[in-house]
């Protein structure tokens, strides 16, 4: 076993792996105050700071720490602080962070066992949208305006393949295969294909009809610039 006994030199290994795989600067950020935070609170707490010496239960009166403990703002540099506590999305977003690490850390071989494994992180079920909320929704859209036939895009594209914000703002249509009935985003890491299918058939994306008959190339933002995620 590859021998740490400090936590920060770990989560400063944990920081180089994470550049070097390509993981997005934003999900950097999220990662390392968190983990920061996990070692400050071992640090006021007396609990072990040598990584191969922290337990599940350390992990868990941590999260419990959060839960019962820390308010809204409190560790955030831009947000007023509350009385209200933080909420169990939060918690469960540290939770996911412990897992990353220490399941890292056990790859690397720093650890033995990842004393994160035990630790339940809630999910969260998203409701989908209905038949009839769809309809709703895709009827709203004006496609006599110039920006009605992208919006439809916009939405059938968010539906027809699951795809995230950010991969729909910097879609380029040379992406985007309708004989295969496939697109190709980049990722949180890596690029990925989805597969169309209501959009082929639509005809929404390529050449479209606009209100005064004519044929015109469709982009996602009806500009020449991209389109941003405020935008969508």
């Amino acid at each position: 076993m590859r021998q740490i006994t400090d936590l920060d030199e770990l989560i400063g290994g944990f920081h180089l792996y994470c550049m070097a795989e390509g993981k997005r600067p934003k999900t950097i950020s999220w990662y390392i105050p968190k983990l920061q935070y996990l070692r400050d609170y071992l640090r006021r707490n007396n609990m072990p700071m040598n990584p191969t010496l922290i337990n599940t239960n350390h992990l868990r009166a941590f999260l419990v720490h959060l839960s019962t403990e820390v308010t809204k703002g409190q560790n955030h540099p831009l947000k007023p602080m509350t009385n209200k506590p933080i909420s169990a999305f939060t918690v469960a977003a540290y939770a996911r962070t412990l897992k990353a690490f220490f399941s890292w850390a056990e790859r690397e071989g720093y650890l033995e066992r990842s004393p994160a494994r035990l630790l339940k992180v809630p999910h969260k079920v998203v409701q989908t949208l209905t038949q009839d909320q769809i309809r709703r929704l895709l009827t709203a859209i004006d496609l006599t305006k110039p920006n009605g036939f992208r919006d439809r895009c916009v939405v059938l594209l968010f539906l027809d393949t699951g795809m995230r914000l950010s991969e729909l703002a910097h879609l380029e249509t040379s992406k985007v295969d309708l004989q295969r009935g496939e697109l190709s985003v980049m990722g949180k890491v890596r690029k990925r294909g989805l597969s169309l299918s209501e959009l082929r058939s639509s005809g929404h994306f390529g050449n479209t009809s606009t209100a005064t008959g004519q044929s015109q190339p469709t982009r996602m933002s009806g500009t020449s610039s991209s389109l941003s995620r405020g935008m969508v």
